[in-house]
């Protein structure tokens, strides 16, 4: 709702906009299952004096980094680019 105080100058008005929150519900989100191919997960390289990234382990070379902050060393993670498992160093 938008509601117009007065006049204002040169006939810009003074205008306040109010906001109503309203609650709903919590819908849960299944994460598909994924096999990795193998018996390994490779582990991720920690990224130096950036705590919570880490660098992708199917692209060495690449210079795109991975969030990791929140997640407990030992996580295994999907890496979105390929789909594949990837442990939280």
């Amino acid at each position: 709702m938008v509601t117009c105080n007065n006049g204002g100058f040169f006939g810009v008005g003074a205008f306040s906009l109010s906001t109503v929150f309203r609650k709903s519900a919590v819908t849960q989100i299944t994460v598909p299952t994924v096999t990795q191919t193998g018996n390994t997960v490779p582990v991720a390289k920690a990224v130096p004096n950036k705590p919570g990234f880490v660098y992708n382990p199917f692209q060495p070379n690449s210079h795109i980094l991975l969030d990791v902050r929140g997640k407990p060393s030992g996580t295994k993670l999907i890496e979105p680019g390929s789909g594949k498992l990837f442990v939280v160093p």
